[in-house]
């Protein structure tokens, strides 16, 4: 498996987005190793399943 460094390297100049999960593998922003590599950073599951518990507790 790449780590972010590497991934990085083949895209100078290209605007990275990372997609991340709470169960992945890739490391999160705040722990400094993708942090500076990527433009976005999104956890589309997460917001889902924050929206999801709202509609439970609803």
């Amino acid at each position: 498996m790449l780590n972010t460094a590497e991934m990085c390297v083949p895209l100078p100049g290209v605007p990275l987005l990372a997609n991340m999960t709470v169960f992945g593998k890739t490391p999160f922003p705040c722990d400094g190793r993708i942090r500076g590599n990527y433009s976005i950073v999104i956890w589309p599951v997460s917001a889902l399943r924050v929206a999801n518990k709202g509609q439970e507790d609803l």
